[in-house]
């Protein structure tokens, strides 16, 4: 299982955690999302996606300091991934 933590510009963190490769859909009672819900309490809106994934919803303000400090670095990581390689565009 992998998952991802991005800081939205609107005050909320999004987790995605992904299926492990064997199949089966991630549901909040896997030992990930389990983790996630118990630190930062029951999530804002949480949904499926079709590849088993599942998408969380919290408020930033719910986040533990030294989660948030990882969450900063993922986030910045994944920006700068999408930059490079052009997915992204910025308007001027």
């Amino acid at each position: 299982m992998r998952c991802s933590v991005d800081l939205a510009l609107n005050g909320k963190t999004l987790v995605h955690i992904w299926p492990k490769d064997d199949g089966g859909a991630v549901d909040l009672e896997d030992e990930l999302a389990e983790a996630f819900v118990c630190m930062m309490g029951q999530p804002q809106a949480c949904v499926s996606g079709r590849s088993g994934e599942l998408v969380m919803l919290f408020p930033h303000q719910n986040m533990p300091d030294d989660v948030r400090d990882i969450a900063e670095r993922m986030t910045t990581r994944h920006l700068i991934k999408r930059l490079e390689s052009g997915v992204c565009s910025l308007a001027m």
